[in-house]
């Protein structure tokens, strides 16, 4: 309320406004709100110029106005100088410039110029839509955006290529695939990538990024552990202090060496146990890891035992990429309105009771294509926890008398010889480590701990009952020479 009012009262209740509930507002916050209401009766006014005109098309005039407004009215656009739009937004704005049938794509329509951002944007550079509509766009700026994406245009079959030194089809677009992420971006430590595409020989992921939204690989495997990391490893240097060096998580550091190793230009040095991981089938692990909720990496060292090195190993080989590949390009079809979603749930709970009494297996995949849908449509709509609770306990009941019998006959080759058994020995003998156990079966983890605590307690029986036997000889033998028994003589 202006200081001028303080003393009037209200139009419609005639109550006096100079109350102590009532706050007075400063001038320029009524002159803020008096040109939005200028700004949006411009707008409704159908006589009106609402966009600069540059190319006859409304929209595309539209984003050219917005990036003209965005780098200060400059006369020649450069992408750096573009300030009040993220770059990702100018990237795909530009790209509806060039091509605006792009943005008919339902996962890219929030790169569409609209008047809800042309207001946002006019609220930072103090603009009035009257005076945006009466702007005039230099023609060396139209000209700048256009005749630049028209080159980038004639210059994309060059860019757009595979840029890893060690991969068949170096230089060349031919194994290129595109990627079906949502929004058509890619993800990695913070950093967002558009238009994925993924090299169908060396697995490496591209798109455009970075300040100048130039091709570029997304992970770092090229510019960082290829140039860097790969030739210190091979000449012995420890994973651990490189990682200090080059500040990289233990997370990123097991992926470059899995990968590497994958590739066969890392020397592995493998211990037997991890050998032994290494010999799975990759393909069918990784399919059963993948069709389980939550992190693949944490459930595949649940279920296999698998170190992260181990686990990015057997992901990049060929088979399990053109595998994930290929999920990735199937997508999730929608499953329409409430109704819908619990009527799928109730075929779901149907079609695995049925299996539990048939004995078939119990899988996502094989649910859903009895259902119709795609193993990720199961997985967007939280449909797939249920199934994979039932094929972990399809498999813990199927394998119950196999653990029980090899956890049998490793306590009795141990029992009653030797109490320094270790739980590490037990659990290589089981190939399954102590928190598979302790979560899988529980019971039988139970028995064993009550087997070894027996065991010690008995041998250390015998090993007391040995040691009395022993005194008692001792005190036989002295009084037969007619001696009195004493610590020292025994």
């Amino acid at each position: 309320m202006h200081e001028s009012l303080g003393t009037g009262t209200c139009a419609f209740c005639g109550e006096f406004l100079a109350g102590a509930s009532y706050e007075k507002a400063a001038s320029h916050v009524l002159q803020v709100q008096k040109r939005y209401v200028e700004d949006w009766k411009h707008l409704l006014d159908p006589s009106a110029q609402v966009v600069p005109k540059s190319t006859g098309n409304t929209r595309v005039d539209l984003g050219i106005a917005l990036l003209f407004v965005a780098q200060n009215f400059e006369t020649v656009f450069e992408f750096e100088r573009v300030d009040g739009l993220s770059q990702d937004y100018v990237r795909g704005l530009l790209r509806f410039i060039r091509q605006p049938d792009y943005l008919g794509h339902k996962k890219t329509k929030r790169y569409r110029p609209s008047i809800g951002t042309a207001l946002s944007l006019l609220r930072i550079s103090a603009l009035t839509a009257k005076q945006f509509g009466n702007l005039t766009i230099p023609v060396t700026f139209a000209q700048s955006i256009l005749s630049m994406h028209t080159e980038v245009a004639a210059t994309s079959d060059d860019d757009f290529r595979c840029l890893a030194p060690w991969c068949a089809h170096f230089q060349r677009r031919d194994s290129l695939q595109p990627l079906n992420y949502s929004r058509s971006q890619y993800s990695h430590e913070g950093k967002k990538f558009t238009d994925p595409y993924i090299c169908m020989n060396c697995y490496l992921i591209y798109g455009f990024g970075g300040s100048s939204g130039e091709w570029c690989e997304c992970e770092d495997l090229i510019t960082l552990a290829w140039s860097r990391v790969i030739p210190l490893l091979n000449k012995g240097h420890s994973a651990k202090s490189l990682a200090r060096t080059f500040d990289i998580s233990r997370h990123k550091m097991s992926k470059i060496q899995g990968y590497f190793l994958a590739c066969g230009m890392l020397e592995p040095k493998w211990t037997a146990t991890e050998q032994q991981m290494l010999e799975m089938d990759s393909l069918e692990c990784i399919r059963s890891v993948y069709e389980q909720s939550g992190s693949m990496i944490h459930t595949a060292r649940e279920k296999y035992g698998w170190s992260q090195k181990v686990y990015w190993q057997h992901y990049y080989t060929p088979e399990v990429q053109e595998f994930l590949f290929q999920e990735l390009q199937r997508g999730s079809e929608p499953i329409e309105g409430p109704k819908a979603i619990d009527q799928v749930t109730k075929k779901v709970v149907d079609e695995i009771s049925s299996r539990k009494i048939t004995g078939e297996d119990i899988s996502v995949p094989s649910i859903a294509e009895v259902l119709g849908y795609s193993p990720g449509t199961l997985v967007t709509y939280k449909l797939s926890k249920s199934i994979t609770e039932a094929q972990v306990q399809q498999e813990i009941d199927s394998t119950k008398d196999f653990y029980w019998q090899r956890a049998q006959k490793f306590v009795s080759s141990k029992y009653g010889l030797d109490d320094s058994w270790t739980d590490r020995e037990f659990f290589e003998s089981m190939g399954r480590h102590k928190k598979w156990m302790k979560s899988h079966f529980p019971d039988l983890y139970e028995w064993y701990l009550e087997q070894k605590r027996s065991n010690r307690e008995n041998l250390l029986q015998l090993k007391t009952d040995q040691g009395l036997r022993e005194v008692r000889k001792a005190v036989v033998r002295i009084l037969e020479f007619g001696l009195k028994p004493t610590l020292e003589r025994s």
